[in-house]
């Protein structure tokens, strides 16, 4: 099996690896902070859909502003920001982790 310069064996199927081709995968802490960058902006992103729902179902009722919605929107605008930023962070890990490994051979 093809491994890392570490002993670990490469993120993806090695039966779906090119010939030939040098495999290098993203190291373990990539792939965490894109997932959890992933997840983030996901739930951000549905927490804005439903606010931007609730307050066009609430719009005729007259009883005023729909506190609930304002809330969850502020609070899906954060954590969709949030995400940018691991996101963010994900991406100069794997900028540094690409440049060390160059630099290594």
């Amino acid at each position: 099996m093809d491994t890392s310069e570490h002993g670990t064996p490469p993120y993806g199927d090695p039966a779906l690896a090119t010939p030939g081709v040098e495999r290098v995968g993203w190291s373990a802490s990539v792939v965490a902070l894109h997932v959890v960058a992933t997840v983030l902006l996901a739930v951000g992103f549905v927490a804005v859909a439903v606010t931007l729902w609730a307050l066009f179902v609430t719009v005729d009722d007259g009883g005023g502003a729909n506190i609930g919605a304002g809330i969850l929107g502020v609070f899906g605008l954060g954590v969709g920001a949030l995400g940018l930023v691991v996101l963010a962070a994900a991406g100069s890990a794997a900028a540094v982790t690409r440049v060390r490994r160059r630099r290594a051979h």
